[in-house]
């Protein structure tokens, strides 16, 4: 089916932001740095409007806009769950999620099995999108109109590494949410045993919100035994520090579903700053890094000293990698390929808003 923008930008869509200051990667490289590029009419969605469509992400409070769909059916509701916490089955643990969710007002129904939320809501949505291929394989089964989108933040990077001469010692660099640092733990005796041999840069924040407590990511990452330099995360600096490293590490805990089944994102990010990644083999990195010249994916901790002992013995071809991942993100990670895949949620959502 045809779709004219001039006609797509005619209708009224409300969002759901990750963040009201539009400031996470959840709002500000997905649904809103398309629809920024495609000048949709998109606002803040309020309960007590209409809509043509409505994009709903999992901080908002999913029980509300369930009944919104029930009681407005003609609006096309397109559900964003960019994470994979419907992977966890723990009992406890889906108690707690639904216990502190209503406790805070954050859902207005209790959901004594938290997940029970999500698999209502792929049922009720007519389009969801997910972040894997495990996860469309899993929200299918309530669902047939599954996407797979990816983020965009080729535009954030402000330096790229073009030099590869391995530093001693050699500078290693872990970047992410502070609530994700405890995966460096995993890790932790590789690292120390190249202690004095390496420098671990971790870019992150000092503390995060877990539930009503606040964490200090420090004390998370005093456990670790080897020489590591914490620095803040800052929009206008991490990249810089990111170049200045030699490689990149994205170690997860696999017993961790909800880690297992993440995105490549990370490795998308690093790939795209043109520095070389060592991640844990997750069925998303696996699937990135098969389609490059080499793998360097590890499944347990002496793969991960094998391939640091590969990058500081200098024999590994840096600059032939990035190479061939760049051929890589041309082909799968480019603009105009993050427009075409958006552009098909938003044309079956057309579609289906036609009257």
């Amino acid at each position: 089916m045809n779709m004219s923008y001039n006609e797509l930008r005619s209708k009224t869509i409300g969002y759901t932001p990750v963040d009201q200051n539009f400031t996470t990667a959840g709002d500000k490289r997905r649904f809103i740095c398309y629809a920024n590029q495609k000048q949709l009419n998109w606002e803040i969605c309020q309960l007590d409007k209409d809509y043509d469509i409505l994009y709903i992400t999992t901080i908002a409070n999913i029980s509300d806009w369930i009944d919104y769909k029930k009681s407005h059916p003609r609006t096309i509701l397109i559900f964003d769950i960019n994470n994979c916490f419907f992977f966890n089955k723990n009992l406890w643990w889906n108690l707690g999620r639904g216990f502190s969710r209503f406790i805070s007002g954050r859902e207005s129904k209790f959901y004594f099995y938290y997940n029970d939320v999500y698999h209502e809501m792929f049922k009720c949505a007519d389009i969801v999108v997910c972040p894997t291929k495990s996860a469309k394989e899993y929200i299918s089964q309530f669902n047939t109109n599954v996407y797979i989108p990816f983020d965009f933040f080729e535009e954030e990077i402000t330096i790229k590494k073009t030099e590869y001469t391995n530093n001693h010692p050699l500078v290693l660099v872990w970047e992410g949410m502070g609530v994700t640092a405890k995966h460096l733990l995993t890790i932790a005796p590789v690292l120390e045993k190249f202690k004095g041999k390496i420098l671990l840069k971790i870019i992150t924040d000092r503390t995060y919100k877990h539930g009503l407590l606040t964490v200090d990511v420090h004390k998370i990452l005093k456990k670790l035994q080897c020489d590591y330099e914490f620095i803040d995360w800052r929009k206008d600096s991490f990249s810089k520090h990111i170049v200045d490293s030699d490689l990149a590490i994205i170690p997860l805990d696999k017993s961790d579903k909800v880690a297992l089944h993440k995105p490549e994102n990370k490795l998308i990010l690093f790939w795209q700053h043109g520095i070389p990644v060592i991640t844990t083999d997750t069925p998303a990195y696996l699937n990135a890094f098969s389609q490059v010249d080499s793998n360097l994916t590890c499944s347990n901790l002496e793969d991960w000293e094998k391939k640091i002992e590969l990058f500081m013995s200098g024999k590994f071809d840096s600059k032939k990698h990035m190479d061939s991942v760049s051929n890589y993100l041309q082909k799968y990670r480019s603009k105009e390929e993050f427009i075409a895949v958006w552009d098909k949620i938003f044309i079956e959502a057309f579609k289906l808003a036609k009257p």
